[in-house]
């Protein structure tokens, strides 16, 4: 199992600027359809006795586990 902790690199970027970036760039939007994974999405965080509600966030990007 590898960890992939994009945070540092992509934390402050606003998603819809990295997606025009990648098509304006040429990258082929059969790559680009990460998107939607984050489209409508929400998030929660787990805390001590629970998670807190839903929220939406339009920063950032997941942590991927290999």
């Amino acid at each position: 199992m590898g960890f992939i902790d994009l945070e540092k690199a992509y934390d402050g970027v606003l998603r819809e600027v990295l997606w025009r970036f990648l098509e304006k760039k040429g990258v082929s939007a059969v790559y680009i359809q990460i998107k939607n994974i984050y489209e409508g999405g929400l998030t929660s965080v787990r805390i001590l006795g629970g998670a807190t509600n839903d929220f939406y966030t339009g920063m950032g990007l997941h942590q991927v586990v290999l």
